[in-house]
């Protein structure tokens, strides 16, 4: 799982990612799949997964909370189950780890 913003930065290392897989064979059978966070529409999101070719599993929106408890030092695993960040991480998870 490649985990990354829409940031030039990010998108970069992600394709960098792909590429040191793919090419340098640390994988034997590479399926990465793609998280993109701090997002505020997924069409964006679906089109920078395109872009660096790996696929789209999960989109993360923007969520203020998780902005809050960091600058109060919260840790995010205590965030409420029903804050659209959280939801979507869960369902993720479960999707990839089953349950």
């Amino acid at each position: 799982v490649v985990i990354s913003d829409l940031s030039a930065r990010g998108l970069n290392t992600a394709r960098l990612i792909r590429e040191l897989i793919s090419n340098k064979g640390v994988l034997n059978s590479p399926e990465l799949l793609l998280v993109i966070n701090r997002v505020n529409a997924r069409d964006k999101a679906e089109k920078a997964a395109q872009q660096v070719g790996i696929p789209l599993a999960a989109v993360i929106p923007e969520d203020p909370l998780i902005s809050e408890r960091d600058a109060s030092s919260l840790p995010l695993y205590e965030m409420p189950p029903d804050a659209p960040s959280m939801a979507v991480v869960t369902q993720f998870a479960k999707k990839l780890f089953g349950g």
